[in-house]
């Protein structure tokens, strides 16, 4: 029997992870014809300029009195959680509505890794009481094993973010021969934040060119600081024939964008950092990652890349760098073998993932 769904959550389009990803939970909705509604709660309440929170609040409310004033109609409520400053929010509105004779089942989606991490009396007083009304979805298995550990059994779901970011490699920009000896260019792609590590790209980056002057350097991300936004300007006066920085794109320019030999570069320090989509959409193009280990990103990269501590890789030179990509690719037959065993790990968990969504919203 095909259930109805209310889905709540960041659904406008952005470089947000957690957006792409309720956005691939609409669309496999609409594509199994499951009848659904949706609340976005990341765009303005009846158009009006608010505090993030009381814009929240206000989606939460409207959420509460339509499943109230339908009390039959819902039978799945998804609730997406990508930060921890809502939290309180999201667990008062699953408590008043457990308090209905006819409850909904509710699947909360974690995407935020400080959640689970950070130590918080009342955080974890909150946790275990939503606990015991929803299931639980985990981006990796060493998330939810670490949610286990520190709230103690319940009900949960794996469901890897594979199946919102995978992308098809093209034919047409695949390389006959890469060399890691001598990559060719350096990427950055996503938020352009010191919290994302963009300072400590564009380091390397400057560095990079100034002691190769073949080496292409390619960003992509809005920028919102000052500071970083100096520095971008520079760097395409300074190097004009290295240095290209694209302010918007989407998902579906990357497999345009990305090639085999690129190396793509994440020291991300970002607080709320869990599994990110972009890693996901660079490695399914087998583009090498080298990335801090933030949040759960060691579990995405596995061994198609390199995962270092931030306080490393904040003070990497484009030397070391260099060095440690011919160490970690040594031959294209090392590439091959371990490109195509990645490639088999994101098969099967977004495999694993449209069987457990099929349970979730569809045949329940």
């Amino acid at each position: 029997m095909k259930s109805s769904v209310m889905v709540i959550g960041d659904v406008s389009a952005s470089v947000n992870g957690a957006s792409k990803v309720t956005q691939g939970i609409v669309d496999f909705l609409r594509k199994r014809e499951v009848k659904y509604e949706v609340v976005d709660s990341s765009s303005l309440w009846r158009g009006l300029k608010a505090p993030l929170f009381v814009t929240k609040t206000a989606h939460y409310l409207t959420a509460f009195f339509r499943i109230v004033m339908n009390s039959s109609s819902f039978q799945v409520v998804y609730i997406q959680i990508a930060s921890g400053e809502t939290f309180f929010l999201q667990t008062l509105f699953i408590f008043a509505l457990s308090c209905k004779q006819t409850t909904p089942r509710f699947y909360i989606h974690h995407h935020s890794s400080s959640l689970i991490e950070k130590k918080s009396l009342a955080r974890s007083f909150l946790f275990k009481l939503i606990n015991k009304k929803s299931i639980s979805i985990y981006l990796t298995s060493r998330m939810a094993n670490n949610s286990l550990a520190k709230f103690g059994d319940h009900k949960y779901l794996v469901i890897t973010n594979a199946y919102f970011s995978v992308l098809e490699r093209r034919t047409d920009k695949q390389s006959p021969e890469i060399d890691y000896f001598y990559f060719g260019r350096l990427v950055f792609i996503g938020s352009i934040s010191c919290s994302k590590g963009a300072n400590v790209f564009l380091r390397i980056a400057k560095e990079g060119m100034r002691i190769r002057d073949n080496l292409k350097i390619f960003t992509a991300g809005p920028c919102e600081d000052p500071d970083l936004n100096s520095e971008l300007e520079r760097l395409k006066t300074q190097f004009p024939n290295q240095f290209t920085y694209i302010k918007s794109f989407d998902s579906s320019m990357l497999s345009g964008l990305l090639v085999p030999g690129d190396i793509f570069i994440f020291p991300s320090t970002y607080k709320e950092e869990a599994a990110p989509l972009v890693l996901y959409e660079a490695l399914s193009l087998g583009v090498l990652c080298i990335s801090s280990d933030a949040g759960y990103i060691s579990e995405v990269v596995g061994e198609f890349g390199i995962v270092l501590p931030f306080t490393q890789i904040a003070q990497i030179s484009f030397r070391n760098l260099e060095k440690m990509v011919q160490r970690e690719m040594p031959s294209m037959t090392t590439y091959c073998n371990k490109f195509e065993h990645s490639s088999k790990r994101f098969l099967h968990e977004i495999d694993a993932a449209e069987k457990t969504l099929d349970l979730m919203f569809v045949y329940c």
